[in-house]
């Protein structure tokens, strides 16, 4: 019952958005406002091709990567 994006400006935790630009259940639109929504720290990843909850699917090992990055950017 709480806007997603109110939630992710009040929080301060890193944030990591993951956003297939073919997903039909959540429009790409409402990734994007989330996003510029979050207050930092922050990080959009857009997955050309890939539909709903496939991103990790349609992008594989380039998306590992990235998550990797992402990964060691907020642990230090």
């Amino acid at each position: 019952d709480c806007p997603v994006t109110s939630a992710a400006a009040r929080c301060t935790l890193p944030k990591l958005f993951i956003h297939g630009k073919d997903d039909s259940f959540v429009p790409f639109s409402a990734g994007e406002e989330n996003f510029r929504a979050a207050a930092e720290p922050k990080i959009f990843i857009s997955v050309d091709g890939a539909a709903h909850a496939l991103s990790h699917y349609t992008a594989g090992v380039e998306l590992e990567g990235r998550l990797y990055d992402f990964a060691k950017s907020v642990m230090r």
